[in-house]
C-alpha cells in the first residue's frame, strides 16, 4: 500500500538541523515515511550516518546555488527517487532544512485528502501585457514572494524577457509586446509564479516528472533564468489539462521584514503558526528554542 505522504528535502547547511527534521518527520508519519534528499555537499558535508539508512540520496548531488536551476533539478531528482519502481506516496511535500512541521499528521492528511487537489502551490499568473490588479495587494504576512504589482513586474523581467541574437547581434528583449512572442508561453500555457514550496498529489508529482522529461525547451528556458524555483513547477501544474490545483501551499512564512529572505521565526510566533492552518513553517535558526515548543505542540517533545 502506498504511503500517505513522503518528503523531498533540498538542503545545503546545518546537518544537525537536517537530522532533527528527518527524525521529527519519522516520529510524526512513521518509521517508513518515504524521504529523499538532495544535499549540496559542496556547501557543507552531511554524513549519511546522521540519517536513517532508508533515506534515499540523490547521488551525485545536484549543486544548488541560490536562484539557480539546480534547486529545481535537485528537487526533481529526489522526487524521481520516491516514484521510481512504479509506486510512490499519495502526496509529497517539498521542504528545506530550515523548515519544520507545525501540524499533526491527522490534520495534514485530512486537508490534503479533503481538498481533492493534485497540487497545493501558491501560484498566480504572470501577465506580460498588463499588471494583474488582484496581485496589487500584499498577502496577510506582508510582502510575500511574487505578490503585489511590483513583483508582477519582477516576474515579467525574470521569465519573459530574453536575449535575441539576430545576425550575431546580442539584443536584450524587454518589450511587453515583443518579449512574449519569443517566450515559450501561450494563452493556454502561460507563465505562473509564486512561493517555491509545494505539496503534490500523485498526479501532480507525475506531471512534474513528465514535464522534466518531455519538455526540454521549456526546461532550457527556465534554466537560463533567475529563480526558476519560483515559476517552473507553478507553470507546469497550473497549465496541465485536468490537474486540480489548490493555491494554498499550507506554509507559514513571514515576509514582514521585507528582506530577500523571510524572518526567522521565534517562540512568540508559535501561536500564530499553529492557528494559521499551515502544515509546515519556515525559517528556523539552527537550534532555535522555537523547535522545542513545536515538538511539545506536536506531541513528540
Amino acid at each position: 500500500m502506498p504511503a500517505p505522504i513522503g518528503f523531498v528535502l533540498i538542503t545545503y547547511r546545518d546537518p544537525p538541523q537536517i537530522a532533527r527534521l528527518v527524525a521529527t518527520l519519522r516520529a510524526l508519519y512513521g518509521a517508513g515515511a518515504p524521504i529523499a534528499i538532495n544535499h549540496n555537499q559542496d556547501q557543507s558535508s552531511l554524513d549519511p550516518a546522521l540519517l536513517p539508512p532508508d533515506v534515499r540520496w540523490v547521488r551525485p548531488h545536484v549543486p544548488s546555488p541560490w536562484g539557480s536551476w539546480g534547486i529545481v533539478e535537485g528537487a526533481l531528482s529526489a522526487l524521481r527517487l520516491l516514484y521510481e519502481g512504479g509506486e510512490g506516496p499519495d502526496h509529497v511535500a517539498l521542504l528545506s532544512g530550515a523548515d519544520y512541521p507545525v501540524a499533526r499528521p491527522e490534520r495534514v492528511l485530512a486537508d490534503l485528502r479533503g481538498s481533492g487537489a493534485d497540487a497545493f502551490i501558491d501560484a498566480r499568473p504572470v501577465h506580460p501585457w498588463r499588471r494583474d490588479p488582484d496581485a496589487a495587494a500584499d498577502g496577510p504576512l506582508g510582502r510575500k514572494v511574487n505578490a503585489g504589482r511590483s513583483n508582477q513586474e519582477v516576474c515579467f523581467r525574470r521569465y519573459y524577457t530574453t536575449v535575441w541574437r539576430p545576425l550575431g547581434i546580442r539584443l536584450r528583449v524587454r518589450s511587453p509586446w515583443l518579449a512574449p512572442l519569443l517566450a515559450p508561453f501561450s494563452e493556454g500555457r502561460g507563465c505562473w509564479a509564486g512561493e517555491q514550496w509545494w505539496t503534490m498529489g500523485r498526479r501532480g508529482a507525475e506531471a512534474l516528472l513528465r514535464a522534466w522529461r518531455e519538455r526540454p525547451g521549456q526546461v532550457r528556458w527556465f534554466a537560463e533564468r533567475h529563480a526558476p524555483d519560483e515559476a517552473w513547477a507553478h507553470t507546469v501544474v497550473c497549465t496541465e489539462p485536468g490537474l486540480r490545483v489548490d493555491h494554498r501551499n499550507f506554509r507559514y512564512i513571514d515576509w514582514t521584514s521585507n528582506a530577500p529572505s523571510p524572518r526567522l521565526l521565534e517562540p512568540a510566533d508559535v501561536p500564530g503558526m499553529v492557528a494559521s492552518g499551515a502544515h509546515f513553517a519556515r525559517k528556523f535558526a539552527a537550534g532555535s528554542p522555537t523547535l522545542d515548543l513545536l515538538d511539545r505542540h506536536l506531541g513528540i517533545g
